[in-house]
């Protein structure tokens, strides 16, 4: 959209929200890592293998996990679960929520293989702090099956700034 021929600059405030987006779910991807190499009495250890790179110094299960920029869903994300295995993974899309118009969700699920013996899940994942989305990860990568888990971060209620456009719109 422009203004007065000049092309509009997308406000910086919206970059620096999805970059601390991004390291919010790093660091809970490695947390839960840590979580799970460690393991508990109900659960064997499991370690991660972010965006491709294998854990050292671990000899037991190993679940491949990554972490992709809803941004990159149509040339990077949909071509990756296509190509996905039916062994146990973990993809993280990080939902910053621009883009309406994008529905992650509908456009993952068709991009799944028809023929894949365990097709993964598709699962939304609102959080609010680093600990749930943990939680969330350890979950998938303990299930034994394929995961896609689209995360946002909750919003609290009057916190969502002040868009004119958007209270108009709802009334």
């Amino acid at each position: 959209v422009e203004s007065g021929g000049q092309p509009e600059v997308p406000p910086r405030r919206g970059r620096r929200e999805r970059i601390r987006l991004l390291s919010v779910v790093r660091r809970a991807v490695v947390a839960a890592d840590r979580d799970l190499q460690r393991g508990d009495e109900d659960n064997e250890p499991i370690a991660l293998a972010i965006n491709g790179r294998q854990p050292t110094g671990f000899a037991g299960k190993v679940v491949a996990i990554e972490l992709l920029d809803r941004r990159d869903l149509l040339q990077q994300v949909v071509p990756l679960v296509a190509a996905r295995s039916d062994r146990p993974w973990v993809l993280v899309i990080v939902d910053d929520g621009g883009r309406e118009d994008l529905d992650a969700e509908r456009i993952l699920t068709a991009a799944v293989p028809s023929d894949l013996p365990e097709p993964p899940t598709v699962q939304r994942v609102t959080f609010r702090g680093e600990a749930d989305l943990r939680n969330q990860i350890r979950t998938a990568a303990r299930a034994g099956e394929p995961a896609i888990l689209v995360t946002r971060r909750s919003v609290e209620p009057g916190l969502a700034g002040s868009n004119i456009e958007e209270i108009d719109q709802l009334g």
